[in-house]
């Protein structure tokens, strides 16, 4: 089988809010630029309290076959911004 990439997402909720913080798709079978790991930052200014969530989403045809995802490296500073690799 072959991959179709997927889409990683960063989000705030707090339960009835919630801020997209970040989204990337990433398709490395067919870009080249894809492969390997990858740093996000995600802007938490002006957010109290609530979750951050990292979710990996399907590829373009909410196919999951061979989609191999994964977090790694998770950083957060106490400054205004959390950098994650993948």
């Amino acid at each position: 089988g072959k991959t179709n990439g997927a889409r990683f997402v960063i989000y705030w909720s707090n339960g009835s809010d919630r801020k997209d913080l970040y989204q990337k798709y990433l398709n490395p079978l067919s870009i080249k630029d894809d492969r390997g790991l990858h740093d996000f930052r995600a802007d938490l200014t002006g957010l109290s309290g609530g979750l951050l969530y990292l979710e990996v989403q399907p590829g373009p045809y909410n196919d999951l076959g061979w989609d191999w995802t994964g977090w790694t490296d998770i950083i957060t500073h106490n400054t205004s911004s959390t950098i994650i690799s993948l």
